[in-house]
Order: C-alpha cells, then sequence, then structure tokens
C-alpha cells in the first residue's frame, strides 16, 4: 500500500465521486477494473499546473511548465451530491465521444479502493509522492499572484483557473521524479467487487438514451445501472 496524503480537504460535504464517460470508456473501466491517470500534459489548459512564480514572471516559460506537467500523473472526478447538468453536456463533440454514462462512487469508497491499491500496481519508475483531494479555483488570469501566498498554490496541480469552478474537481494525483512518456491505468479492485452505479445521461435523445440503457455493458451489470435524479425532468415520458 502506498502512502497517499490527503489535500484540499475542504468539501466534506460532497457524498459521491463521478466521472462521465463515453461508452468506449466505460467498456474499458467494466472489463479492467482500472482508472486511468493521465499526464497533466494531456489535458487541454494551458495554465494546467502553473505557479504563482510562473505568472508573476515577465513572459511565462511554457516549456519549464510543460516539463512539469510530464511528471504528474492525474485521475480527474466530478465531486458532489448530485451529478451536474453542465458536466453531462460539455465536450460533446460527436456521438461516439459523448458523455453516454457516468461511473458513481461513495467518496469514501473510491478513496479507499484507491489509497489501499497494493504498490505492485504501480508503474516500475520513481514516485516521489501520491497526493489526493479537491481542487482550488483562483483567477489567474487578470488577477496579479500574490508571492505571500505561494505556500497556499505549492501543489499547483490542485490549483486551476477560476474560470473551470463549474467542474468541482477531485484529483488522484502521482507525481513522478523523471517526466513520464505516457499515462498509466490502475486497477483498483476486481469490478465484480467494487461498489458503484452506472448514470445514463438524461440529456441524450430518447433514441440514444433508450439504446444507452439497452447496452451491452447496461445489461451486464444491470445491477449498478440507476437513473439519474436528472431523468424526471428530461425523460419524464421514459421514466413513469
Amino acid at each position: 500500500m502506498s502512502n497517499w496524503k490527503a489535500y484540499n480537504t475542504s468539501n466534506p460535504k460532497s457524498k459521491y465521486l463521478l466521472r462521465f464517460l463515453s461508452e468506449e470508456k466505460l467498456n474499458l473501466f467494466l472489463k479492467s477494473g482500472s482508472i486511468w491517470f493521465p499526464r497533466a500534459i494531456d489535458f487541454g489548459d494551458p495554465l494546467e499546473c502553473i505557479t504563482a512564480h510562473d505568472l508573476k514572471s515577465y513572459g511565462i516559460d511554457f516549456k519549464k511548465v510543460d516539463s512539469r506537467k510530464k511528471k504528474y500523473l492525474v485521475s480527474c472526478w466530478h465531486e458532489a451530491t448530485y451529478e451536474s447538468v453542465a458536466m453531462w453536456d460539455t465536450y460533446s463533440v460527436s456521438k461516439e465521444g459523448r458523455r453516454r454514462y457516468a461511473i458513481r462512487f461513495k467518496k469514501d469508497q473510491l478513496i479507499q479502493y484507491v489509497t489501499s491499491t497494493s504498490s505492485s500496481k504501480y508503474p516500475n519508475i520513481k514516485i516521489d509522492e501520491f497526493m489526493h483531494g479537491s481542487v482550488r479555483y483562483k483567477n489567474m488570469i487578470t488577477q496579479s499572484p500574490d508571492l505571500s501566498q505561494q505556500n497556499l498554490m505549492k501543489r499547483s496541480v490542485f490549483r486551476k483557473e477560476y474560470a473551470f469552478k463549474y467542474e468541482k474537481e477531485f484529483r488522484f494525483v502521482i507525481r513522478l521524479h523523471n517526466e513520464a512518456e505516457k499515462g498509466f491505468a490502475l486497477k483498483i479492485g476486481n469490478i465484480d467487487n467494487l461498489q458503484f452505479d452506472i448514470l445514463v445521461n438524461p440529456l441524450l435523445p430518447d433514441n440514444e438514451y433508450i439504446e444507452a440503457k439497452d447496452s451491452a455493458p447496461a445489461i451486464t451489470y444491470k445491477n449498478k445501472v440507476i437513473d439519474s435524479r436528472l431523468a424526471k425532468w428530461f425523460k419524464p415520458h421514459l421514466n413513469k
């Protein structure tokens, strides 16, 4: 078992951690019992892992920031008691890539699964630190950073631009000693023994919603499929 540190644990009222997935990503999770840790550099946010000193400098050294990003492996989750309409509806460019499902764990349960995973499950590379906690959101674009508050930004991987506050993100973070060439999948347990729910996106068109509820993963794990609380508003005619 690895030594995970709790960081930014200021949102104890949130009951669940959710991950919004395409059908392909759901199938990968159900087949493997693993959660994916991409590198921070693979995210689309240019201010990811940026520090107060980076922002204070005349011209951000993005090469230096990118090098830092390659040392962080990050699994991102939505922290909430209820799933969010905004999170269902974003990043849905194509039908194949759309978030058709969410997997939902009780927050404490997922933290236990991840932090109790055997160290043999991790890649054979030097790891400096394991952390988990809530992301803090700060207006980094228009406000000059106060370097006296640098200690609050020491864990830059838990700091994001305020414009992303709707994400209410919770992260599991692995900080590496050297740059990583790719992310990795951490097996958190046998899928049949993990306690979680599968929700279907209530914003899907009716035909896609029915298709998603009748899909192979939904049928195979039908004991884990529950209705989104939003379905009674968005799909009242299908959820009588």
